[in-house]
């Protein structure tokens, strides 16, 4: 930052002094007022797109539980080709899903809680979210795959 005078051999002058104190104090209050403005735009962004997120996680959720399950429209015939009920091939299915994705979330939590960022409400209602839809996706692809016949999903190609 320059100076407001000329010093006059190498003195400068009282009023000049305070003209770069002030120049200098505007200067500090315009940076602040605009990364404050910046700061407000950055967090009105983000929080605008929370909801984005929470409407996508459950949905991938359900996607993905919904895509694993019907990859293995084999397994459910020979299952039932051995005589498992429904019920009991529902179970297994179910099961083996529910406990997959439940660690999954147990170390999604963990690894939160390493780089200290679980206590963010949006991160938590998030990850509750994926959970209850991929359990809700495994769900429905298991019921729909138990009500097909047996000889449909032997004669099945993928």
């Amino acid at each position: 930052m320059g100076l407001v005078c000329d010093p006059v051999a190498g003195l400068v002058e009282c009023p000049c002094i305070k003209r770069n104190a002030l120049g200098a104090a505007n200067a500090l209050l315009c940076a602040d007022m605009s990364l404050r403005e910046m700061h407000r735009k950055v967090n009105t962004y983000i929080w605008s797109s929370v909801g984005l997120i929470l409407l996508i996680v459950p949905l991938l959720g359900f996607i993905i539980s919904w895509l694993m399950v019907n990859g293995r429209k084999r397994e459910f015939a020979i299952m039932r080709g051995f005589g498992a009920g429904r019920g009991r091939v529902f179970r297994s299915f179910f099961l083996e899903q529910a406990i997959l994705c439940i660690l999954g979330c147990l170390l999604g939590c963990l690894a939160l809680l390493r780089f200290r960022i679980w206590d963010s409400l949006m991160l938590q209602i998030a990850l509750g979210a994926y959970l209850v839809f991929y359990l809700a996706g495994c769900a429905v692809s298991v019921k729909k795959i138990g009500k097909t016949n047996l000889m449909e999903l032997l004669a099945a190609r993928e």
